[in-house]
């Protein structure tokens, strides 16, 4: 007759708990050892040494100012003040802010215009830079004392210009008499995205630089002054008379 032997469960769970017990005694151990050692360095060195030792357990060995000693860390890019985005003057003044005081590079369409140290309060100037016909691109650069050098600023472009804009009056001719209306178109064409103006009144201009202005005349003699400034600020001004005879 065959005999069946019940499943030893309870010893099954026996061996589990010895074998759990196994790898849990080394950690508490470890973790008593850890802080002995903590309450020990406490004790004689005081807090400020552990906590270096701690820090350095912790690091895995990153890399840094802890293991190197050294400032690795590039200064924030330097802020230049908005400049303006066209100019009819030879040279302007160029602010900004910057790390207090790392030296700051300014840079001229690629090329080093100079270097200067940004002041305390993180502040910096250059004056009277000279600037090249047509386009300018600045943009600046800062070096800690380190040597850490940041990433540049936003460029800013500046376009130097000293050409006063074309003008042309289409209508009326200058020394034109009228005698039907009152009233009267003024047309005419200047450069894109100039400013007209008409006897000091700012009239609208077309895409092309086109214009017309609606003006009404007084009796007799009628100067009327027409100015086209462009973005750098050059004018060119133009006057005509018209005679108004009813």
């Amino acid at each position: 007759m065959v005999k069946f032997e019940k499943p030893k469960l309870f010893s099954r769970k026996k061996e589990i708990h010895s074998s759990s017990s196994k790898k849990i005694g080394p950690i508490v151990l470890g973790a008593l050892i850890f802080l002995s050692l903590v309450a020990f360095g406490l004790y004689k060195f005081g807090a400020d040494l552990v906590v270096g030792f701690v820090d350095l357990i912790t690091s895995n060995g990153e890399e840094g100012v802890l293991e190197t000693g050294r400032d690795n860390l590039p200064p924030p890019p330097p802020q230049l003040d908005p400049l303006p985005e066209a100019t009819n003057s030879a040279s302007l003044v160029i602010n900004g802010q910057a790390e207090a005081g790392a030296e700051l590079a300014l840079f001229q369409n690629g090329e080093e215009k100079g270097k200067i140290t940004v002041g305390e309060e993180g502040s910096f100037s250059f004056s009277q830079v000279e600037l090249e016909e047509g386009e300018n691109i600045f943009l600046a650069r800062a070096y800690d004392q380190a040597g850490n050098e940041s990433q540049a600023s936003l460029a800013q472009t500046v376009i130097f210009d000293k050409e006063p804009p074309t003008l042309e009056i289409e209508s009326p001719g200058d020394g034109q008499t009228v005698n039907d209306k009152k009233e009267m178109i003024i047309k005419g064409k200047t450069e894109k995205e100039a400013v007209v103006t008409v006897n000091e009144r700012q009239v609208i201009v077309g895409l092309e630089g086109n214009f017309e202005a609606d003006y009404f005349l007084t009796e007799g003699d009628n100067e009327i002054i027409v100015v086209a400034k462009d973005k750098a600020g050059n004018k060119t001004e133009k006057t005509i008379k018209v005679k108004y005879q009813p």
